[in-house]
């Protein structure tokens, strides 16, 4: 991925990515990185990019840089891409994703991920709210997950009147490894995974 300035973002090895605003607290991105750092401390050839949508580079850094420090040592490489990306630059990102990942509490649609899995890009996520609705055994590796109190956000009493979704963090883990494994060694699986990705998103459409 070239940027305007010249600047080149070489990814290698089995690529996962996630498209998201970290000032959204559904997205639950911190587990998403704890999870992959726990799960390749011992892989060189994982690649973990965070394309981070929000303006505000303070948004994400200091707590990204504290994740690194409490989970060091790890081999894995965590790059996070912030700023505008052209449609080619896009493209490109998706061209070198093995897989899409998702870790939020709820969805009111993600099309971040479904742009990722049109292109035929498997996902790691939960299936629970708008994500019932695509994701499935077929194009996805499942993360668990399990219903909480919660309110809603545009409640100023923050009364608890509805429920939202804890993931599993060790289900997440495992997730990624699982995936490693299909990419590296089960071809025939992830190639299934692939054509099933684009026809869930047909579908849905």
């Amino acid at each position: 991925i070239q940027s305007t300035t010249g600047s080149k973002l070489k990814l290698e090895g089995i690529v996962y990515s996630t498209v998201l605003n970290p000032q959204d607290g559904r997205k639950n991105w911190e587990d998403l990185v704890t999870a992959f750092c726990w799960a390749f401390r011992e892989e060189k050839n994982a690649t973990l990019v965070l394309k981070m949508t929000h303006h505000n580079l303070t948004t994400f850094l200091g707590k990204l840089l504290l994740l690194y420090s409490q989970m060091s040592p790890f081999k894995c490489r965590v790059v996070a891409v912030h700023g505008f990306l052209t449609d080619d630059q896009y493209q490109a990102l998706m061209n070198s994703t093995h897989f899409v990942v998702n870790s939020s509490h709820c969805e009111g649609q993600c099309l971040p991920l479904m742009e990722f899995m049109g292109q035929g890009i498997p996902a790691i996520a939960p299936r629970h709210t708008a994500m019932l609705d695509y994701i499935d055994e077929s194009n996805a590796l499942i993360v668990k997950s399990s219903t909480y109190p919660t309110f809603w956000p545009i409640d100023e009493r923050r009364a608890m009147r509805t429920l939202c979704y804890r993931i599993d963090w060790n289900s997440l883990m495992e997730a990624y490894r699982e995936s490693f494994d299909i990419a590296m060694n089960h071809p025939g699986r992830y190639k299934s995974l692939r054509r099933s990705s684009i026809r869930s998103i047909e579908e849905s459409a």
